[in-house]
């Protein structure tokens, strides 16, 4: 049946799948709401411009994603398949970096400045960027050539199952604050 083939492939594709989820679940819980939420500090070059900051970091963002994905072809020579788990481990440490940003930015120069947090916002969009397009294209290849269209399709609704699960964790992360 449709469902059981359907089944087979979700199983072969699952190591890339979790890391899909996991990429966008990791990206969506904090940008755009949490960067958006970001004040530039008094001593900050943008004190006065709030709408500018915001707007560069989202800039930012869509630029550090584009070279992320573009990246993502040469480094799957050097990043074997079965590592890029390391990757997206790793990138659960931003969540709180982030939330420090909204909250307490004075805490740290990486979450306060404005270099600070465009770095943080790099990092985020780079590495979404080049872990999604790896694991999008490792996702497939799992999979005998006569399930990989379909392996292609079921990764995308992880894509979309990740964004999705991420815009909801994005909600938790504004527990506590107090809107203005």
């Amino acid at each position: 049946s449709t469902w059981r083939r359907g089944a087979v492939v979700l199983r072969e594709i699952a190591p890339q799948a979790v890391n899909v989820v996991s990429i966008f679940l990791v990206t969506m819980s904090v940008f755009p709401g949490v960067v958006l939420s970001w004040q530039p500090g008094s001593g900050s070059a943008f004190h006065a411009k709030v709408l500018l900051f915001r707007t560069l970091l989202l800039g930012a963002f869509q630029l550090f994603d584009v070279i992320g994905r573009s990246a993502a072809q040469g480094c799957s020579r050097c990043i074997a398949p079965q590592r890029i788990w390391v990757i997206v481990l790793l990138r659960f440490a931003l969540v709180p970096l982030f939330m420090l940003g909204q909250r307490k930015p004075e805490l740290s120069v990486l979450c306060g400045s404005d270099g600070g947090r465009l770095l943080l916002v790099a990092a985020l969009a780079f590495t979404n960027g080049l872990a999604a397009s790896l694991s999008m294209m490792a996702g497939p290849l799992l999979c005998p050539d006569a399930r990989r269209e379909v392996a292609g399709m079921a990764m995308s609704c992880v894509m979309v199952t990740g964004i999705f699960a991420g815009s909801l964790l994005a909600l938790l992360t504004q527990l506590g604050i107090h809107a203005s």
